[in-house]
């Protein structure tokens, strides 16, 4: 059973100096008491048969035919890994090594235990059993571990199943029934046992098939025999002689590692960095509760807690708590006064009343690496889910090159708005090279939206993305509006573009039906009921000339481009040219096919200059701004008429 010696230590003070040694206000060493078999040794005998008689019905099967069966002893890989969905930095620590001294008197890390390395990381009972495996604990939180299935067992060699033992209880704080195992005989007729599953966890493969080396076999968990979630690993050889697989001074069961690398002795780790809204509580699975959280308001109490396996005596911490604007808030040193199995230690701190909103960081440097865990600070009105707390809200600024072209002001002309040619309902759609995710798509203007006059008068409707930097995947999408001095907003004309994502680091693209979209270089760092601002003419742009220098001066997206194709084309196959060239020759009203025909009031993707009016040929002829971005463009250094202005994505 898991036990914690707290220190309860008394609390200094609230404002520390700059990296100074400081006493934690709680931890200490997390213990694993065992004061019985694993595996009771009528358990243990009823498998030692059941196996037998599995490997005489597969031998007369010719199921071990396909192992190529050898001599030379077989080589482990670690048993162990974490899901996908567990964060922490390690999730284990090792409470007993096979027992190689053969006094038992029921000690625990007492003098009549001896692991192969001549400690004392084992246990023996009275009634003359020595520990006969290794025990692979769940750290820290073996339960909320358990329950999240965090870690999962895997086969360390490749071999064939020669027994399973399923469906019973998995949570045990005690010595209760039998354990939940798979027993794997491999190619050098040598055998594991992996016990303690979690109930109806473990591999669907049958008894007689094969597994390869690093495949999944169940989940780590308390079944049996067992004090906490824990994986037991014992091994015997072909002639079932019980084998410790590591090599040491003090192992009398065999000379030779079993272990394709064998680890150290003691592998000091930081297992997890965690921010708590309480002081954590460990025990069986009632009594554990981490009571870990991510989100704080200013003014609220908030637990730091580091936990280790094997710290070692003398061993430093270096912790600091930094501020959304990269500076240090707090920051303090710890030594481990003596080495530990596994260990725990927090500290606790009032923070701010007008602390920075946003996200914050916990980081350590321990043994020459530097961890990091992010929590946010929120507006305290945002708890709940009030409003547009619960998400993103994005701030934007850019410029659209066709409406801000002949303009009389650092603005961007409303010609659509005052025409009334805006639609009410977001037009992207509908349109070829915009395809919406998440909630994005349908949106639609709240009432007086387009009544608004001056700077915040509304030009017209851009498409919104947001992108994971690592690998560019538009993770959501929304239709907003934008302003005349180019700040993007939501559909009711002012707040932030609203996105469902959880926080994080996001790219930020905005595109429209007739310009290039431009992308941010870096992710922006997202946190909900936080407004993010990301302004188009102060960022690093991807690509080169990504967007087109303006007066002002400012820089606005590539007007020119239709029909969703990503590019500006003056001559040749598919060319938006061509595409305006035909709008004016179809218009309704165009009667005489005449090309210097103005189709007027329209809203139109090769209105490209954005005044309501789509001409070809003529006084203010959208060709010319199309004529003249691929001419003038900086990379179209012969001046061709047949250069392509490529949209730049990452």
């Amino acid at each position: 059973m898991i036990k914690v010696n707290s220190l309860l230590l008394l609390f200094l003070c609230s404002q520390l100096l700059n990296a100074q040694q400081m006493l934690p206000a709680g931890g200490g060493a997390v213990e694993l008491s065992n004061t019985e078999n694993c595996l009771s040794e009528d358990n243990r005998a009823k498998i030692q048969t059941e196996l037998k008689e599995n490997q005489l019905k597969l031998e007369k099967s010719g199921a071990f035919a396909a192992q190529n069966y050898k001599s030379a002893i077989v080589s482990f890989d670690w048993p162990m890994r974490k899901s996908t969905s567990n964060t922490f930095n390690d999730y284990y620590g090792i409470s007993n090594f096979v027992d190689h001294n053969p006094l038992a008197t029921g000690d625990q890390f007492g003098s009549s235990n001896e692991d192969y390395n001549c400690g004392t990381r084992s246990y023996d009972l009275a009634s003359g059993y020595n520990h006969r495996g290794i025990d692979y604990f769940l750290y820290p939180f073996p339960w909320y571990q358990y329950e999240n299935n965090f870690v999962e067992v895997i086969a360390a060699a490749e071999g064939v199943i020669i027994g399973k033992d399923d469906g019973n209880s998995d949570n045990h704080c005690a010595c209760n029934g039998n354990w939940n195992g798979i027993y794997i005989r491999h190619a050098d007729g040598s055998q594991a046992w992996y016990g303690h599953f979690k109930r109806n966890s473990l591999t669907t493969k049958a008894v007689g098939q094969m597994v390869s080396k690093g495949e999944y076999l169940g989940i780590v968990a308390s079944s049996g025999c067992s004090t906490t979630a824990h994986l037991h690993f014992e091994v015997y050889d072909n002639n079932n002689n019980l084998i410790d697989p590591y090599a040491g001074p003090c192992n009398d069961l065999n000379t030779a590692s079993w272990w394709t690398n064998q680890q150290p002795y003691r592998t000091p780790t930081l297992n997890a960095l965690l921010t708590h809204d309480a002081r954590p509580l460990f025990g069986c699975p009632s009594e554990e509760v981490p009571n870990l959280a991510n989100e704080f308001v200013p003014g609220q109490q908030i637990y730091f807690g580091s936990y280790y396996h094997d710290q070692m005596e003398g061993s430093v911490s270096v912790s600091r708590v930094i501020r959304p604007d990269n500076t240090v808030w707090q920051s303090w040193n710890h030594t481990a006064t003596r080495t530990y199995n596994a260990s725990w230690w927090y500290w606790y701190f009032n923070l701010p009343t007008n602390a920075q909103l946003g996200t914050w960081i916990f980081e350590i440097d321990f043994q020459g690496q530097s961890h990091r865990h992010q929590f946010e600070l929120v507006d305290p009105a945002c708890i709940g889910g009030n409003n547009n707390c619960d998400k993103l809200q994005l701030a934007a600024n850019v410029y659209l090159q066709g409406a801000y072209s002949n303009s009389t002001d650092i603005l961007m002309r409303d010609d659509l708005r005052k025409s009334g040619l805006i639609p009410t309902t977001e037009p992207y759609s509908s349109l070829a090279g915009f395809n919406h995710m998440g909630e994005g798509g349908g949106e639609q203007v709240q009432s007086g939206v387009f009544n608004t006059q001056g700077v915040n008068a509304i030009v017209d409707w851009v498409f919104v993305e947001l992108k994971n930097p690592s690998n560019n995947m538009t993770m959501a999408t929304r239709s907003a509006l934008i302003q005349r001095d180019g700040d993007v907003v939501d559909v009711d004309g002012f707040s932030p573009v609203s996105f469902s994502l959880p926080s994080g680091n996001y790219k930020v693209c905005i595109g429209h039906r007739n310009h290039l979209a431009a992308t941010i270089q870096t992710g922006l760092n997202f946190t909900k009921g936080i407004i993010t601002y990301c302004n188009f003419n102060s960022l690093q742009i991807y690509g080169v000339n990504a967007l087109i220098e303006m007066p002002g001066p400012k820089r606005a997206l590539w007007g020119g481009a239709t029909n969703g194709t990503g590019s500006i084309v003056l001559t040749g196959p598919n060319n938006n040219a061509n595409t305006l060239f035909f709008d004016i020759i179809n218009a309704p009203n165009n009667v005489q096919v005449r090309n210097d025909f103005i189709y007027e009031n329209v809203y139109l993707q090769t209105d490209f200059d954005m005044n309501g009016k789509a001409i070809y040929q003529g006084f203010e002829a959208d060709a010319n701004l199309l004529f003249f971005n691929v001419i003038q463009h900086p990379q179209n250094l012969l001046f061709s008429t047949s250069y392509i202005i490529e949209e730049q994505r990452p």
